[in-house]
């Protein structure tokens, strides 16, 4: 199972039916819908739905049950300054999926528009310092004949930090 398939499982788990994917870059994301609404948006890109940035998001509060931020807190001086907006933004209940490098990834730092990379825990405090309740981290494993798979299912490889392609992080908002 690849990687956005995992999350729109996780946002059909928990009945997720309008959906934020905050950055979304070609907005391949909403490709996979099914009886979601998904509204793509990015600073950037031609793609998107809405031209907008992450930090002051153009809606109003509880507007989404899912937001999904892939690859883009990275970018940002103050990513909880995002991280509070998806808060803002989602209904009770709602779940953000927030998804980053790892420092031991070689692109975390080859790219000139990355701030900092991020681990699990980094991320959990994020969420926790942006109002939410935590349900699941891990560390996705990337490289040649791997494909993209959880790191804890491959507990025999967590000694291996550069197998840790992306950390991941999933919560909730409580009210």
């Amino acid at each position: 199972m690849g990687y956005i398939e995992e999350y729109w499982g996780i946002f059909r788990k928990h009945e997720c039916k309008d959906i934020l994917d905050a950055g979304c870059g070609t907005n391949r994301f909403k490709e996979y819908a099914k009886d979601e609404e998904v509204i793509g948006m990015d600073l950037n890109s031609l793609k998107a739905d809405i031209i907008a940035d992450i930090q002051k998001l153009p809606f109003k509060d509880g507007s989404f049950d899912g937001v999904l931020c892939l690859h883009v807190l990275e970018h940002l001086l103050y990513p909880l300054t995002a991280v509070k907006e998806f808060h803002r933004v989602l209904r009770p209940g709602g779940i953000l999926i927030a998804v980053c490098p790892t420092p031991w990834v070689i692109n975390a730092w080859n790219d000139p528009y990355h701030v900092r990379p991020h681990t699990k825990r980094s991320l959990e405090t994020l969420a926790k310092d942006g109002g939410f309740i935590h349900l699941d981290s891990y560390y996705n494993v990337g490289g040649p004949g791997f494909g993209i798979l959880r790191i804890y299912k491959l507990r025999f490889l967590s000694f291996l930090p550069f197998l840790r392609d992306s950390a991941v992080v999933v919560c909730q908002k409580t009210c």
